[in-house]
């Protein structure tokens, strides 16, 4: 529970700094403030001297918390690098984060991430979440994502 809590706390960290006006669009934009959220909330996690594990798992949810993908291919991939017990967690921030926003974005941003859920779930349930390698993932201590984490010099 300290986990999704401290994520939830730490996701947009990064928003400040990338903040930028979109005139085509009429709205403020936040383009790469996943990544930066990471590299400030790994300052933070590494100053409470939080466990190699847990800032992984933070750090993972923090990157991906604003994943959104209809691209069956992408979501089956997705499903097997970050594995069910991560999907968890991240299904939790993405209700959080979606009922956090104004309420007329809430409902655009819960309809996308339930029809990616019960699609990821199916993968799950059907054991069709495979690597590259063929092999179904279970577990979230069986990550490998295309961007990894460097946590105290060691890259995760």
């Amino acid at each position: 529970m300290v986990v999704i809590s401290l994520e939830s706390l730490l996701h947009d960290v990064g928003k400040p700094d990338t903040k930028a006006y979109d005139e085509t669009k009429g709205r403020y934009r936040y383009i790469g403030h996943p990544e930066k959220s990471v590299e400030i909330a790994t300052e933070i996690l590494n100053r409470l001297k939080f466990s190699n594990a847990d800032k992984v798992h933070i750090l993972k949810l923090i990157q991906y918390h604003d994943y959104i993908s209809e691209t069956p291919s992408k979501l089956r991939r997705f499903a097997a690098e970050l594995g069910e017990d991560f999907f968890i967690d991240f299904n939790a921030l993405r209700y959080a984060d979606a009922y956090a926003h104004t309420p007329e974005y809430a409902p655009y941003i819960q309809e996308k991430h339930d029809k990616m859920a019960m699609r990821i779930q199916s993968y799950f349930d059907d054991g069709s979440a495979i690597d590259l390698n063929g092999n179904f993932k279970s577990s979230g201590n069986e990550i490998r994502i295309n961007k990894s984490i460097t946590i105290d010099g060691h890259q995760n």
